[in-house]
This record gives C-alpha cells, structure tokens and sequence, in this order.
C-alpha cells in the first residue's frame, strides 16, 4: 500500500498490473508516504521542465510508473485507461485520519503488551473511536 497523497488516501497496488516494470518504483515505495511526488492543489504529479527537450513533463524522481507517459512520443504507450491509479476509488484501500493516538493493550495472562495507533473521530470524552 502507498500514499500518494496527503489530502486523499491509501492506495493499494495488488489489481495493478504486477509483471509490469513500471510498477517497481511504486513496490520500492510500498508502505511509505510517496506525497512529495504529487501537487495536493491539483491531485497530479509534479511537474518540471525537463533540461534536454525543454517540455514539460511529470517529476518522476525514482522512475517512470504506471499511468504515467513516457518522457519522449511513442507508439507502443498504452493509455487506454480513463483515470489514473492514483485518482482511481477502486485501488483506495483506506483514508488518511487527521487524528490517532496511541492505546497499549495489555494481555494480562501473558503479560504482552501491543502499542496501536488507531485514527480517531473526536475525543475519548465524546466516546468516539473508530
């Protein structure tokens, strides 16, 4: 799972296609907050002027991935999908909380202990928890 953005949400990448190599920038990210790439004001990529053929292309700093066109014109390019993964609600797994706190759970037959960060709807007095 990765998050490509602070204003939206998780996205998982298992339906994706997995034997493509233009998902291996997304794996080496897997788990990690990848929201530096995107524009949060317009929920695309990032963009820069590319210093050899002077376009505008998409900030890739870690490699092309899915969805996104290739730098130079090409014939074998398939954009054939209509929404970008990233835009797409069929690969969001999850939203991101604004809000969580850490709760340590106690297993008192065994004495184990497991700290959770659950998100959370409002405050422990409102008896909100999610």
């Amino acid at each position: 799972m990765i998050r490509p953005s602070a204003a939206s949400g998780i996205y998982g990448t298992l339906s994706l296609e997995l034997r493509s190599p233009l998902l291996r920038p997304l794996l080496a990210f897997g788990g990690k907050d990848i929201s530096s790439w995107f524009d949060d004001e317009i929920g695309e990529l990032k963009q820069h002027v590319d210093p050899i053929t002077n376009c505008v292309i998409p900030f890739t700093p870690h490699g092309r991935f899915i969805h996104v066109p290739p730098k130079q014109p090409r014939t074998d390019w398939c954009n054939d999908f209509n929404i970008p993964w990233w835009k797409d609600d069929r690969y969001m797994v999850g939203r991101l909380t604004a809000r969580s706190r850490k709760i340590c759970i106690v297993n008192t037959l065994t004495s184990g202990k497991v700290v959770m960060e659950p998100a959370t709807r409002g405050s422990t007095r409102e008896g909100h928890w999610t």
